[in-house]
């Protein structure tokens, strides 16, 4: 159990291994958590939450940034990184006890396109983006508060900086300096702001909007100090630090440091760029203040023009600005628009009326709702008229939304190519298929992991190509002649050491010369039979006479008789799969074929033969009681067009396509159809169906297996198939169950998922895009085929009475009728929560679908598409 420190209060928090959120025993809070592999990660995290919540911001964004930098998948890393963007400190509400966040970086930037909240988001489990999202709307609600209180303060022309009292609460040396600036500059006809007489009569909590507003208006802040430590005091550094990154940005403004009685060495290392004032010197004030000037004297000149022309026009044009906000409140666009033209008419120059039209334009009832819009207004003849006559505040203000909204779609043009990457790399199995996802990732290297996926896809590419080659020289081996052999052998020596080529290499060079040694001794032997045939023919033929005879009384009656009896004796007992096997070995003895078929129907009728639940690529059907059928999703080919099916007992999704089988034995299917996987009108006696990425599967009543669709692996290679009494359709392969509890399978095998062959005891078997499982009679679970994600990691599951396989993850049923899951998380689809009562369970490839005892359904993982959306779904039908 680790100690970690509460980021809210400081208490101490035990935090169970595995837990992603927590609650403070001391404050109260509910909190989210991060990830700590170790102590030494725990004390970064406290080392950086205590100068968080110390108010040294950019301290703690150091410490998150090397968290970072170790694993890129800390959510709660990012979160960090937001807080401290935002100034974000949690005071203690004195009505609620509770803690609430107060802003103190107040961003033009809306904290919900933050590309930090954003990772948070992404790399958070359920629980965290819950309190993510929850957190982000309040401090979101408080700083549109601060924006609008800031839009209408005037601006000022100069900031004065400084620490105003020591830590025994006492009035420092800065102050006092500062203070007679402050009367200096004023008498100069300068606007200052300075926070000693500024605020006197605001509230403490209520203090934020004013620094900002100061902060973006002011031409010149003034950083004055007497030493070091004031000059990187908490709140102090705050100011400045947030107006050098004005300055970054790109305003136009000027920051000078100021001191005395020290060592301007001893000045923060930020400064050391700039020119420092020694206040010491005689005719400081008069440098200082004619430097000022000469800086601001042509931005004086612009607002003194700018009054007078308001001054001439105020008394009409505030009345009818107040009636434009009315109207954009009551989106009454075209009296909106109408107004400001009236204002227009009297004052050419009224930024307000220009900022006006263009809400109307863009139908924004609230100034700040312009940040939402989907398009940047750049190049808006009324965005460029307001910009250009208006004050420095809102100049910033109009700016800042365009940028946040430039920004924000660029994130999501990346995002949408990354993830459309993304999931053409989870379904890509060929050469050049990964070289083409790779190309995309290039042109987008710079965003998130691009650059490192783009390597992984060149790596996966160059893996498929030696795949392919190794698959096909496995092929020409099957053959088994010579030439077949020397065709596989210059195959494995192209991929030299890819997995066991070079022990194939051998190993068909030994096959080749046993089977010329066995040719040279066949011949041999050939030779000598001719000789021996004529003295040992008359000899021979009375004695084999005797022996055929016995041998036929032996193996017609004898032996069969005794199996016979014992096949019967297993059936009694009940056990029906040592029964099948002897039946079947009988062949045509006695009523053995008829007991076969018989035995075949009752171990049919105790396994499971289809969900009334499944879950596809994109969407999800269900089954209802009536043997109609519901599906939500993706229908962009008709694959949720079933609601005209009627008399349906089971159904099965595809990635594109949807199969059901009628009470009749007949089957329907809809969707995609572009290699024939929905060619099923001319099936009959189909007891059992399945459908995976784009081939059909059928079960017919005599044990045999049809199958339609994409072939390229050997998936629908199923005609030989008999007996078989439960069926599974995977991606590129496909599993069969044999009366005896022995698989069958056949297809892709690239990830061994094929490699059944062993499995004994299997009562059910399900088959995802690369591996395959099956329960056991005993409640355990075996697994085969690809294990990247953990999907094939069961070998500790008991007591599982159901299974299902999806793209990269797996689920079991226990009988409690709860749910386990091991496999990729990524889309949140093994977030199982709570869940109880359930009764049947389905994994389609990113998402996960559970069937309860009352009929209702609930879903978890990706839902693009609306493939989730089954909240309202009732009377499912309950197996």
């Amino acid at each position: 159990m680790l100690i970690f420190k509460c980021k809210m209060c400081g208490g101490s928090l035990n935090i169970e291994e595995g837990n992603s959120v927590a609650t403070c025993d001391y404050c109260g809070t509910k909190q989210t958590l991060p990830k700590l592999n170790d102590d030494r990660r725990a004390n970064l995290y406290d080392r950086a939450n205590h100068f968080r919540r110390n108010n040294e911001f950019d301290k703690a964004m150091g410490i998150y940034e090397q968290i970072l930098a170790e694993d890129n998948t800390d959510s709660e890393a990012y979160w960090s990184r937001v807080l401290c963007r935002y100034g974000i400190e949690y005071v203690e509400d004195p009505a609620t006890r509770k803690r609430v966040p107060t802003v103190n970086r107040t961003q033009y930037t809306s904290i919900f396109d933050d590309a930090d909240y954003k990772a948070a988001i992404e790399h958070g489990d359920l629980h965290q983006k819950k309190i993510f999202e929850e957190e982000a709307k309040a401090i979101n609600e408080i700083q549109k508060g601060i924006l609008s209180i800031s839009q209408d303060e005037e601006p000022f022309d100069i900031f004065i900086c400084y620490k105003e009292t020591d830590d025994q609460g006492r009035r420092t040396q800065d102050s006092v300096l500062a203070n007679d600036l402050y009367h200096q500059l004023a008498h100069e006809g300068f606007k200052v702001f300075f926070s000693r007489i500024t605020l006197e009569d605001k509230l403490g909590s209520a203090y934020e909007p004013y620094i900002f507003a100061a902060l973006n208006s002011a031409k010149v802040m003034v950083v004055i100090g007497t030493k070091a430590e004031y000059f990187n005091a908490v709140w102090v550094r705050n100011e400045w630090s947030r107006y050098l990154g004005l300055i970054k940005d790109g305003s136009e403004k000027v920051l000078i440091p100021a001191y005395r009685d020290m060592d301007p060495y001893d000045l923060p290392e930020e400064f050391s760029h700039l020119q420092a004032q020694d206040m010491s010197k005689l005719g400081f004030m008069q440098d200082l203040i004619r430097g000022i000037k000469k800086i601001t004297s042509a931005e004086s000149q612009k607002v003194a023009a700018s009054e007078i022309v308001v001054a001439s026009t105020n008394i009409s044009a505030a009345p009818l600005l107040k009636r434009v906000s009315i109207f954009l409140e009551d989106g009454d666009w075209a009296s909106a628009n109408q107004y400001c033209e009236r204002v227009l008419d009297s004052d050419p120059t009224n930024a307000q009326a220009y900022l006006g039209k263009l809400m109307a334009e863009f139908r924004v009832k609230h100034q700040e709702g312009l940040a939402d819009c989907a398009e940047p207004f750049e190049e808006n003849s009324n965005y460029q008229k307001a910009v250009r006559f208006a004050d420095d505040n809102l100049k910033a203000t109009l700016i800042g939304y365009n940028k946040s909204i430039k920004e924000r779609n660029e994130r999501n043009r990346l995002d949408a190519i990354y993830n459309d990457a993304k999931m053409r790399m989870d379904s890509a199995s060929k050469e050049e298929q990964y070289k083409y996802i790779a190309e995309i990732f290039t042109s987008i290297s710079s965003w998130r992991d691009s650059e490192i996926m783009a390597v992984v896809c060149q790596e996966n590419a160059e893996e498929a190509r030696k795949d392919a080659i190794y698959n096909n020289a496995n092929i020409a081996m099957e053959r088994s002649n010579e030439q077949a052999l020397l065709e596989a052998i210059e195959l494995f020596e192209s991929i030299p050491n890819w997995r066991d080529s070079n022990e194939k290499i051998r190993e068909y060079r030994e096959k080749i010369l046993a089977i010329r040694q066995k040719a040279e001794t066949d011949r041999i032997a050939a030779e000598k039979v001719k000789k021996k045939i004529k003295r040992t023919a008359s000899f021979v033929i009375p004695i084999t006479i005797v022996v055929i005879a016995f041998s036929f009384v032996l193996t017609t009656v004898i032996i069969p008789n005794g199996k016979y009896e014992k096949a019967n004796s297993f059936l009694d007992s009940g056990q029906y799969d040592e029964a099948y096997d002897l039946f079947l070995e009988l062949d045509n003895y006695k009523d053995s074929v008829d007991r076969v078929k018989n035995l075949m129907d009752k171990i049919r009728a105790i396994l499971p033969q289809g969900n009334s639940l499944e879950a596809g690529f994109l969407h999800t059907i269900g089954l209802k009681s009536d043997r109609t059928v519901v599906a939500v999703g993706d229908n962009g080919v008709g694959q949720c067009d079933v609601e005209e099916w009627t008399g349906i007992v089971a159904i099965s999704a595809g990635k594109s396509h949807t199969v059901g089988l009628k009470s009749d034995g007949m089957v329907v299917a809809v969707g995609d159809n572009g290699v024939g996987q929905c060619d099923v009108e001319e099936w009959t006696g189909i007891v059992a169906i399945s459908a995976d990425k784009s081939h059909t599967v059928g079960l017919k009543s005599d044990g045999t297996v049809v199958a339609v669709g994409n072939n390229e692996y050997g998936q629908c290679d199923v005609e030989e198939w008999t007996g078989i009494v439960a069926i599974s359709a995977g991606g590129y392969h496909t599993v069969g169950l044999n009366p005896n509890g022995t698989v069958v399978a056949v297809g892709e095998n690239r990830t061994g998922q094929c490699n059944v062959d062993e499995w004994t005891g299997i009562v059910a078997i399900s088959a995802g895009n690369s591996h395959t499982i099956g329960l056991k009679a005993d409640g355990t679970v075996a697994a085969v085929g690809e294990n990247k994600y953990g999907q094939c990691d069961v070998e500790e599951w008991s007591n599982i009475v159901a299974i299902s396989a999806g793209y990269h993850h797996t689920l079991g049923l226990k009988p409690d009728r709860t749910v386990v899951a091991v496999g990729l998380n990524e889309s949140g689809q093994c977030d199982l929560g709570e869940w109880v009562d359930i009764v049947a369970i389905s994994a389609g490839d990113y998402h996960t679908v559970v069937l309860k005892a009352d009929g209702t359904v609930v879903a978890v993982g990706y839902n693009k598409t609306g493939q989730c959306d089954v909240d309202g779904w009732t009377d499912i039908m309950v197996p």
